[in-house]
């Protein structure tokens, strides 16, 4: 399965927003102030999330407050499905609604995140959350089985690394195309963003080129 790797220029540099929102040709925010990295990069990919039920771990939700203070607690504690009971690294694993995104977009991180779309009419989606989760688990040194499997499982999947790379991967090409082409038709794109295509079994050797991008 392809996707993109989207660095974005940890430099405030070549954008057109002030603090308060009005446009401007000064340099000011890569991310328009008031949005969520997730939610202004992947809001034309809105539709393509909204049937999807979202395995979510090492982050997204998580790791923001966000979600829980517009729930609050008894509905937050009943919204995300456990996945994983393997203890305190795996407390993060959970099921989430279809529909959690894009409606909580603006909830997620801009941090560690790993987040993975599955589709009821391929079978259950917390059966398929169970084996991606035991496969992750699982994966030690040699994660092409994985990936092969996440590939086969889900139809749109995102990560991030830091915040400074964030990576989707698409089974439907031609969206992921006119994808790149939104971003690319973005105010000063090549001062804000750098893409790269790739697949999902490589994406491990790409750590080093979101390292380059985060140097830049």
């Amino acid at each position: 399965m392809r996707g993109i790797y989207i660095g974005i220029t940890p430099r405030n540099v070549s954008t057109i927003w002030t603090p308060d929102g009005r446009p401007t040709a000064a340099p000011v925010y890569t991310i328009p102030p008031g949005r969520g990295t997730f939610e202004y990069l992947f809001e034309p990919l809105a539709d393509a999330m909204r049937p999807l039920h979202w395995w979510v771990s090492h982050g997204g939700f998580s790791s923001s407050l966000k979600l829980y203070e517009r729930l609050g607690d008894e509905a937050y504690d009943a919204y995300g499905r456990a996945v994983s009971d393997r203890g305190p690294s795996r407390v993060d694993s959970f099921l989430y609604p279809a529909g959690a995104l894009p409606e909580h977009a603006d909830c997620v991180a801009n941090d560690w995140a790993h987040m993975v779309g599955l589709d009821e009419r391929d079978g259950d989606p917390f059966a398929a959350a169970q084996r991606l989760d035991t496969a992750d688990w699982e994966v030690g040194d040699e994660p092409e089985a994985y990936y092969a499997l996440l590939a086969e499982t889900s139809p749109l999947c995102f990560y991030c690394v830091d915040g400074f790379v964030w990576e989707v991967y698409l089974r439907d090409e031609a969206r992921l195309e006119r994808f790149a082409e939104h971003l690319r038709s973005a105010p000063d794109y090549a001062d804000r963003f750098h893409l790269q295509f790739g697949e999902l079994r490589d994406r491990d050797r790409w750590y080093s080129w979101g390292r380059q991008i985060a140097e830049y």
